[in-house]
């Protein structure tokens, strides 16, 4: 938990307002591939309202609907919500042979991965047996989460729509 950048205004009238983040840090240089999140403090008069949504996030989500396609040997699920996502494989009543996602942020909605079939040394090939079996965990992001996938180029980001 640290800050990587602030964005002050000296004034702002009531309404609706865009402030937008350019995913860089106070030194200028693009953020890490993370999770990041935004709050906002706004002062009326002798009154400050802070908007902090850290505490948010972190349950656990139901992971319905957990389809495998044995043809291209793929996985795929729906997040309700974005998550830490933890995707692994192995043979039921037995250990898990192969992490996909491992703990990584992904977006709400529809997500496919592909998988070779093999285990993680490469050694045992259990794509096709009846045994398989595929576990997704996820866990909530706080609310208005800002995912980073990518250090290489900036992102311009609308970070809150009114005030």
């Amino acid at each position: 938990n640290q800050i990587v950048k602030i964005i002050e205004f000296d004034s702002v009238k009531p309404g609706k307002h865009d402030i937008q983040w350019d995913g860089k840090t106070e030194s200028g240089e693009l953020c890490e591939k993370d999770v990041y999140i935004y709050v906002m403090k706004a002062r009326n008069g002798n009154r400050i309202f802070t908007y902090n949504p850290s505490a948010t996030g972190n349950k656990e989500l139901d992971i319905e609907d957990i389809k495998y396609n044995e043809q291209d040997m793929s996985i795929e699920y729906v997040l309700p919500q974005a998550a830490w996502v933890c995707t692994r494989l192995g043979l039921k009543k037995s250990v898990f042979f192969k992490t996909l996602v491992d703990w990584e942020p992904q977006e709400a909605g529809r997500h496919i991965l592909k998988w070779n079939g093999w285990d993680k040394e490469g050694v045992i090939m259990f794509a096709k047996d009846p045994r398989l079996a595929v576990s997704v965990s996820a866990y909530s992001l706080p609310a208005n989460s800002v995912i980073i996938k990518s250090s290489k180029k900036p992102v311009y980001l609308t970070l809150f729509s009114s005030i």
